[in-house]
């Protein structure tokens, strides 16, 4: 198998997230990025 069907197209412009599921699009969750951002958003705050 030669990477056949492993392409996903990416969802530009796409804000519906069933939409991104069923559409079969390529999603990365980024939710602890976002929780590292807001630790790191806190801690600069104290400074």
């Amino acid at each position: 198998m030669e990477g056949k069907g492993l392409k996903k197209r990416i969802p530009i412009g796409v804000d519906d997230f069933k939409k991104v599921r069923d559409g079969d699009y390529c999603f990365v969750d980024k939710s602890e990025l976002i929780s590292d951002i807001l630790s790191e958003t806190e801690i600069l705050d104290r400074m």
